[in-house]
């Protein structure tokens, strides 16, 4: 199960905002880029240094320019000999006001009098943290230095080449972003140098399982337990909330959005029962919860919601009487009467919760069905079917148990069973012949006698045991004549509050 909270104000949006119309936004590829386009440029602006001192297993290198690096873990070959082979565990390579980059791991080198170069790396961890001084034409003052880590097992190669697997990157910056938090199981390859050269990024492919954003104002991002298929070209931000397929199980979503957004939002949450909740996003923020028997929380603003297959049930924050339901082409709108929570936009939702009542919405019927239902027509069938049965308004206790079968996947059928053996519906019946019956129904639900063709229709059936009473009575429930005469009644949602 997916858990996906999102709670931001709105300065990081709008900082946010700006910093992509200026820099654009960073692919999940150029973020590995970072890494790869630092040690080549490192290492060409480095080609040999001007001194060298050892403390221990250390080796300090210094360049003409003042960069220098530290190699720990240094084993030499062959300490006396003035060229060679050497392996270490960590670097630090340091260009004084433009970054610093570090990396660990199973390290290998050829060295000469005034050179040092890698050959094949396995590298376990790595960060770039910048180092631009306040007056740098590329220093941003809204989030100062930064600094940003990886970690897996990567292995590279003296002509560039590397391949292997990334399991976390994480970034914080001095002001503006804590941290920056990414998880999952990411393969990538490429070529450093090609990357150092602006002529190739890395190939990326892999799941992100886990991502977080966490700013100083209190602002974050967080996606646990999550399956968002990852290649060289996602970009981590609002879009990956979008893809339904990456959220298959009981997921939830809570997402609170300023007033005032530069983009819109999809929370689109696939299959299972998922729990969503919105809030604010100045009419940006919406959501199609897919399959399953979803609840959306709508807390404010203005929402189109589409409630995908199942029963979808949306709960708005106050009663019944404050907002208007009014039936569309498409499914429904429900409006706060003061203006204050905007216009709601329901498709293929099926109920409301108001905070002192319950409706239904779920109006369409099959005749005849005597199949498991699917939830977009259990309401209007189960009130018709009462209605029919019984000649009189549901009562909401009753409706509300036989609504809540429905859901649960008992036939309509079998409901109409249930009637047809209850003691109110052999008060209004009696113990009639087969054709007495059917004029019954004609009666009772069409308010009509029955026409020549019919009733000939209807007493073969009931006559050849072609279709029992209660299918017979479901047949004149859902009949076209009987959905337009209720319809009136129920077209603003069905009322079972109990």
């Amino acid at each position: 199960m997916a858990i996906i909270a999102v709670s931001l104000s709105q300065s990081v949006v709008t900082t946010n905002h700006d910093m992509q119309v200026a820099e654009g936004t960073d692919t999940f590829s150029e973020i590995v880029d970072l890494f790869f386009a630092a040690a080549y440029n490192f290492s060409t602006a480095h080609t040999y240094y001007s001194s060298a001192s050892e403390a221990g297993t250390t080796l300090r290198i210094n360049f003409p320019d003042g960069a220098y690096t530290n190699y720990y873990g240094v084993v030499l070959a062959n300490p006396n000999a003035s060229s060679g082979r050497a392996t270490a565990t960590g670097v630090d390579a340091t260009w004084p006001s433009y970054y610093r980059l570090t990396y660990s791991g199973n390290l290998n080198y050829e060295y000469q009098d005034t050179s040092f170069h890698s050959t094949t790396d396995t590298i376990s961890a790595a960060a770039i943290q910048t180092l631009l001084p306040s007056y740098s034409s590329s220093y941003d003052s809204r989030t100062g230095n930064a600094i940003i880590s990886l970690q897996g097992s990567i292995t590279s190669y003296e002509d560039g080449r590397f391949s292997g697997v990334v399991t976390t990157i994480t970034g914080k910056a001095e002001r503006f972003l804590d941290s920056i938090t990414i998880g999952g199981s990411f393969k990538i390859s490429g070529n450093g140098q090609s990357i150092g050269m602006n002529l190739a990024t890395t190939s990326v492919s892999g799941t992100l399982s886990s991502y977080e954003e966490r700013y100083r104002d209190g602002s974050y991002i967080s996606a646990t337990a999550t399956t968002v298929p990852t290649t060289s070209n996602t970009v981590l931000d609002e879009r990956i909330f979008a893809d339904a397929s990456s959220f298959p199980g009981n997921d939830s979503f809570s997402i609170s959005l300023p007033g005032t957004m530069y983009q819109s939002w999809l929370i689109s949450s696939g299959a299972g029962n998922d729990s969503i909740t919105l809030q604010g996003g100045g009419g940006t923020l919406s959501a199609n919860a897919g399959s399953g028997n979803d609840t959306i929380i709508l807390k404010g603003a203005s929402h189109a919601v589409d409630g995908g297959t199942g029963v979808d049930t949306v709960v708005l924050s106050r009663g019944k009487s404050n907002y208007s339901v009014t039936a569309t082409g498409s499914g429904y709108t429900v409006t706060d009467k003061a203006g204050s929570d905007g216009t709601a936009t329901l498709t293929n939702v099926e109920r409301i919760q108001f905070a002192d009542a319950k409706i239904a919405l779920d109006m369409a019927g099959d005749p005849l069905a005597s199949t498991l239902l699917t939830g977009s027509a259990n309401a209007g069938q189960v009130y018709r079917l009462y209605q029919a049965a019984f000649d009189r308004q549901p009562d909401k206790t009753g409706l509300a148990s036989w609504i809540g079968g429905a859901d649960n996947g008992m036939p309509l059928v079998t409901i109409a069973q249930g009637f047809v053996t209850s003691w109110e519906f052999g008060l209004k019946y009696g113990n009639p012949s087969n054709h007495e019956y059917v004029d019954l129904l004609y009666q009772h639900v069409l308010h009509r006698p029955g026409e020549a063709g019919g009733l000939a229709y209807w007493y073969d059936q009931i006559d050849r045991n072609l279709q029992t009473r209660a299918q017979i009575l479901v047949g004149f429930s859902d009949s076209t004549e009987n959905q337009a005469a209720v319809i009136g009644a129920i077209q603003g949602g069905i009322d079972f509050t109990t």
